[in-house]
């Protein structure tokens, strides 16, 4: 199905029909900037979104066959598995106009590796680490260094054995175990990276990049761990918080000349060049900064929190950065507003990928409270019942003026909804740097 608005722009957003395609196609959807809209989803998208009558194709040609055949002007595509596929590159000799990295850049998902060989390569600021083939070297280095991060180097669907913040010597020697089992469960070679812990305060840059010109969007804030207070094992996220405001100047400066140009550049030398988002994720503490990892799509929630902070059409900031003209962009940001979303999560997730299917109740109460939204993920729709089908069920997002408002907002949409096991991070906020989050920018920040 095709949805007709007023704009002059056909798009197209390929996705799973996660969360974060689900709050994309929402916003595009009422988009003044685009013309139509279809969703190519691979797989069973969620009950949520299907709603929205998603087309579904098993292949990458079918798509580019019906995007041909109805003239779709953009293509969007913002999952890293179909990204690693090379999915946009399906579209390279049609003419038509994508955003999102095409297989080459998209290897930078699918090798910690060669992520951390460009930073090296570029001398960026990142925490050290060994490259290791075995799980005898990986186990000699917990030895040595019991307090470490263990990284698969390769994409991982188990979150919780993707990347391991290691707690004790018991419990790394224990996880590098577990992280070897799954890479012999799914038939891969062992690579992995044991990489030096590093503490301070996570925080993850969304940049718009046309090749040349990029935008920073304001700052936002993951939560990977299941636990409040950041315990628990690693999530795929289990939260995020985003806050209009954005950075003081200074701080500003000093990421565009120390992090972003530089890498920026490295991209560009390594023929890694693309038009979409890049993700950095950063670790601060006082002065000193370190890159913990790049992504070549924008995270799953924290996108949800910073499309609720973006006042200017989105769709008309994609179409220009797929024209490598995000320099005539006006990007205007909500500067007084603080965005979140939460994520209701299966009580058997993460540790486990096999999710027990119950029923839920209560999602349509959450209609009634202003300024709530739910976006759905690990939720299908048998006869007339929701029931459960993954481990992050569905995200609930909204804004306010104050965390105190937001909080509000977003855990009485989380009280609404109801299934066996039910657990939330219930500390939105926690962790929140007032020094980072709460300066000013100029109120229409242009690209630079």
């Amino acid at each position: 199905m095709t949805f007709k608005l007023s704009g002059n722009i056909s798009a197209g957003l390929i996705g799973v029909g996660n969360a974060r395609d689900h709050s994309c196609l929402s916003r595009l959807l009422t988009d003044t900037f685009i013309s139509e809209v279809y969703f190519y989803c691979v797989g069973q998208g969620n009950a949520l979104i299907n709603r929205l009558s998603p087309i579904y194709f098993e292949t990458h040609e079918d798509i580019l066959n019906h995007a041909i055949k109805n003239r779709v002007d953009l293509i969007i595509c913002l999952d890293p598995e179909l990204l690693i596929e090379g999915m946009l590159s399906t579209f390279t000799a049609s003419g038509i106009a994508i955003f999102g990295p095409e297989r080459a850049p998209s290897e930078l998902e699918g090798s910690k590796k060669l992520m951390k060989n460009l930073l090296l390569s570029a001398n960026l600021p990142t925490p050290k680490a060994t490259f290791s083939n075995s799980l005898a070297q990986t186990l000699a280095y917990i030895e040595r260094r019991p307090s470490c991060v263990l990284k698969s180097d390769v994409f991982l669907a188990n979150a919780h054995l993707r990347t391991i913040v290691t707690r004790s010597k018991a419990h790394a020697q224990e996880s590098a175990g577990l992280q070897a089992q799954e890479f012999e469960r799914l038939g891969l070679e062992y690579s992995a990276i044991v990489e030096e812990k590093v503490c301070g305060e996570e925080l993850s840059l969304h940049l718009f990049w046309d090749g040349e010109s990029f935008f920073l969007l304001p700052p936002v804030k993951d939560y990977k761990q299941a636990g409040d207070g950041d315990t628990g094992p690693n999530t795929h996220g289990a939260a995020a918080i985003a806050h209009g405001m954005g950075y003081s100047q200074a701080f500003s400066e000093y990421l565009e000349l120390e992090i972003i140009e530089p890498l920026l550049r490295a991209l560009k030398l390594a023929g890694l060049t693309y038009r979409g988002i890049v993700y950095i994720g950063l670790i601060v503490k006082e002065l000193e900064i370190s890159i913990l990892e790049i992504n070549v799509r924008p995270g799953n929630p924290e996108f949800i929190a910073l499309l609720k902070l973006i006042k200017s059409s989105l769709g008309e900031i994609i179409w220009n950065c797929s024209q490598a003209k995000l320099s005539s962009s006006k990007v205007v940001i909500h500067e007084d507003r603080i965005t979140g979303v939460v994520f209701a999560m299966a009580k058997e997730y993460p540790e486990e990928i096999t999710i027990e299917a119950c029923s839920i109740n209560g999602l349509d109460l959450i209609n009634g409270i202003q300024g709530v939204e739910v976006y759905g993920e690990g939720i299908i729709l048998e006869g007339i019942e929701y029931r459960i089908n993954g481990g992050r069920v569905v995200a609930v997002a909204s804004s306010g003026k104050s965390l105190a408002v937001l909080r509000t907002s977003i855990y009485a949409g989380l009280k609404h909804i109801e299934f066996d096991g039910k657990h939330y991070r219930g500390d939105l906020g926690f962790g929140i740097n007032d020094r980072i989050l709460n300066m000013a920018l100029p109120t229409d920040k242009t690209t630079r």
